[in-house]
Formats: structure tokens, sequence, C-alpha cells
């Protein structure tokens, strides 16, 4: 029973690292400035470079 409860504990670890992760990811990604991209976020500088096609 008690291995039972550790799988279950390293389970919420996991999962609240993974969400954590994917947040980490979405700001660098979408809210994160980057002063290479001209003060733009790389989502911005993305959608920049995509419609000046």
């Amino acid at each position: 029973m008690a291995k039972l409860t550790k799988e279950r504990k390293l389970k919420c670890v996991g999962s609240g690292l993974r969400k954590a992760i994917d947040e980490c990811i979405e700001y660098c990604n979408s809210k994160r400035v980057q002063h290479k991209l001209k003060g733009l976020t790389p989502f911005e500088a993305r959608n920049q470079a995509l419609s000046s096609r």
C-alpha cells in the first residue's frame, strides 16, 4: 500500500513539473521581450516575418 502512495506522489510531482515547464516555455516564446529581436517577443517577430512574405 505504501508503494502505491509513493507512485501517486511521483505522478503529482511529475504533472506539476510538466505544467511548470510548459508555462515557462509559453512565457519564453510569447511574452518575454528579446533585445536581439529589437524589443519583440519571439512570437511577434515570427508573425512579423511571416506577414512580410
